[in-house]
């Protein structure tokens, strides 16, 4: 699933129709998963948002299912070019995902940004199980 029809389109031409329009508030399914991977996509929720969000999708979780997520490193959110960054460190990621229910972080790790001119950027990056 992907918010971007750009997005969505293209991988139907890879996939099929296996792929679903939608934001992450927006999504609906019946169906379970071994992993979800959503790299650099959650930060674009507010603090207010991310919280459902994520009991929501972790729900969507198998057990021993796995969780990727990443969001830009540091403990202020902003605003840019229009769009939300939602901001986290270790330490308030983590005080995050130890609210949810049924899931135990198992990486928690911070990389460099790979774009050009952005090396100075880090990420935050989480692996969560379902137990």
């Amino acid at each position: 699933m992907d918010a971007s029809e750009a997005m969505v389109e293209h991988c139907r031409t890879i996939i099929g129709d296996r792929v679903k329009l939608a934001t992450f508030q927006e999504y609906k399914t019946e169906m379970k998963f071994d992993g979800i991977w959503a790299c650099a996509s959650l930060l674009h929720l507010k603090p207010e948002e991310l919280d459902a969000v994520l009991k929501k999708f972790t729900g969507f979780l198998k057990p021993r299912g796995v969780f990727f997520m990443s969001f830009k490193y540091g403990e202020k959110d902003y605003v840019k070019d229009g769009r939300y960054f939602n901001c986290h460190t270790f330490e308030t990621i983590t005080e995050l995902l130890n609210t949810l229910d049924g899931i135990e972080i198992i990486e928690n790790f911070i990389t460099s940004d790979v774009r050009e001119g952005r090396s100075d950027e880090k990420w935050v990056n989480v692996i969560v199980r379902q137990r």
